[in-house]
């Protein structure tokens, strides 16, 4: 390797920093979409109080939150994997963990939604 090779050649310390970057900031996008998700989940749920009085553009506002619930869902679902890839090996089986629950909780929930839209 000549000096010109040496001084490209990312060090492991580099390496190491540049994959905690990484996984910084796609923890904190996911975050960004998890926010949105809550936001839009407390806002619906007040819907669920009036299910049998819901009215034509009540149904259309959950229709319109359901769809953008299920790609903020995708959204995550791909931080998720990128994060899966980036994550130190010890704290694998807990992100997994954390993330499954998530995604069991949301389409819980989105189902609920899609039975008072039926």
């Amino acid at each position: 390797m000549d000096g010109h090779d040496e001084r490209n050649a990312l060090q492991p310390e580099a390496m190491s920093s540049l994959t905690t970057d990484k996984l910084r900031r796609l923890k904190r996008s996911r975050g960004g979409h998890k926010s949105f998700v809550s936001k839009t989940r407390e806002t619906l749920e007040s819907l669920f109080d009036r299910e049998l009085t819901l009215s034509i553009p009540d149904l259309e506002e959950l229709k319109k939150n359901v769809h953008a619930l299920r790609q903020s869902q995708d959204k995550i679902r791909e931080k998720d994997n990128q994060i899966e890839d980036e994550v130190p090996e010890d704290d694998l089986e807990s992100e997994i963990e954390e993330t499954s629950e998530f995604h069991s909780e949301l389409s819980s929930f989105i189902q609920k939604c899609q039975n008072l839209i039926e």
